[in-house]
Order: structure tokens, then C-alpha cells, then sequence
């Protein structure tokens, strides 16, 4: 009954969810957990219902013929056999990827670097093998935030473009338009605002393509910040305007 939705809900970002829970939950503990929650309970059940519907035919016709009901076969039959497998996956590798991918997006929206960066490097192989691609990218997408953050711009340009041709091969435009943008934000840091225009512009092109206007609103404020920075003041606030 409830396998399309939680087909559905398996993809959700839980990351999108960060700015809402800060909301209702504040930014303590509470907020933490849901967000991991949110991140891993559906993939949770989804495992756990496979596991379940792999116990043996054999031994359920078994109960059934001795005269159990559904509540008897449930206690006596289907946990026992799936409880193994269920304590598995509880452990396995998805599951922290999951939890380790959510915790570091977390941290970022609180600004709190170095704990970005120290849980990146401890979980990123886990997540790069155990996860699926969009794991790893929004790991990246921290780490680079973090270092410009750090005042590390070289380090943040290298994870920044990195991870964008990651995305571009894999023709995820969202995740080309963030990391183009920071890219940007690092090149600007660096003052090589030459190279900075005509990854803004792409990413702009590419934000109105795929009418994702956060994006666009994202890159049009870097754009802003790059006239001001060479001087073109009119442009800068025409870019404003439209920002």
C-alpha cells in the first residue's frame, strides 16, 4: 500500500528540508535528528520490506497450516527469520553514507566549516561507494562552501570545478549551476574576475533554460559582486535590479 509513496519519498532531498526544520525545530539537537531521519527512514523501509518479503514460502504455509494467524505468523515466523538481515542493514554502509551525507549538509547551513570539512574527510570514500552520485556531489558542494568560507579559495576552485564536470557528465544542471557559481565566488577571490564572467554567464544561460530560479537568483548576485569588483558600477546595479 504504501510502496509508491515510499519509492517517492526515497529521493527527496533531505537537505531541502534544513531551512524548514530550523523553523519548527530551531537549530538544537531536534533538528539534527530529523533531518537524518527524513534522510534515511523511507530507504530504511524500503530495505527492510524486501528483506521481509524474501523470508522462506515454505515456513509461513507451514505456519499457517498449523493453525497460526497473521499476528502469530508476524512473531513466530517473519521477524525471526528477516531479524538478521534487518540488524544488516541497519549497519550497512548506505545507511551511514545517508546519515554522514545529511549531518555534513547540516553543518554547512549552520556555517560551521572546519566540522564540514572534518566529516567530509573521515566519510567521503564511504559515501562515494555506498551512495548514489547526488550523495557525493552535495558533499562536495559543502566542502567548497567551506573552504571559500575558510578563506581558502585555491582549495574550494579545485572541489568547485571538480565537481562540476562530475555533474556535467551526468547532466545534472542544479548541481552544474551551484558549483559553477561558487567556482565563480573563488575565482573572484583570487581576482581573476576575466575567468569568473563567462562561467557566471554559462551558469545563467543554463539556470533560464532549466527555469530553476533560485539558481539564477544565485549567480545574478555573483554576477553583481563581479561588476562592482571591476569597476563597471552601472552594469552592477542593473544586475541588482534584476537579482
Amino acid at each position: 500500500f504504501f510502496q509508491g509513496f515510499m519509492s517517492f519519498a526515497r529521493y527527496l532531498p533531505a537537505s531541502a528540508f534544513i531551512p524548514l526544520l530550523i523553523l519548527w525545530a530551531g537549530v538544537g539537537e531536534l533538528q539534527k535528528v530529523l533531518v537524518i531521519f527524513i534522510g534515511s527512514v523511507f530507504q530504511l523501509v524500503i530495505m527492510v520490506g524486501v528483506i521481509v518479503g524474501s523470508v522462506r514460502m515454505d515456513l509461513l504455509e507451514a505456519a499457517y497450516t498449523l493453525g497460526c494467524k497473521d499476528s502469530g505468523v508476524i512473531h513466530r515466523v517473519v521477524l525471526p527469520g528477516a531479524a538478521p538481515e534487518i540488524a544488516e542493514a541497519l549497519r550497512s554502509p548506505v545507511m551511514l553514507a545517508s546519515s554522514m551525507t545529511h549531518l555534513i549538509a547540516i553543518r554547512d547551513q549552520m556555517h560551521r566549516s572546519e566540522e564540514v570539512l572534518t566529516l567530509a574527510a573521515e566519510h567521503l570514500d564511504v559515501i562515494r561507494e555506498s551512495g548514489p552520485p547526488r550523495w557525493t556531489s552535495t558533499v562536495q558542494e559543502c566542502v567548497s562552501r567551506a573552504l571559500l568560507r575558510q578563506d581558502r579559495p585555491e582549495e574550494a576552485l579545485r572541489v568547485a570545478l571538480d565537481d562540476l564536470n562530475a555533474n556535467r557528465a551526468r547532466q545534472d544542471l542544479e548541481a552544474v549551476c551551484r558549483q559553477g557559481v561558487t567556482a565563480a565566488r573563488a575565482l573572484l577571490r583570487l581576482n581573476r574576475p576575466d575567468e569568473a564572467e563567462p562561467l557566471l554567464r554559462e551558469r545563467l544561460r543554463i539556470s533560464r533554460e532549466a527555469r530553476t530560479r533560485p539558481q539564477e537568483a544565485l549567480a545574478l548576485e555573483v554576477m553583481a559582486e563581479l561588476f562592482e569588483q571591476q569597476g563597471r558600477h552601472a552594469q552592477a546595479l542593473i544586475t541588482a535590479r534584476e537579482h
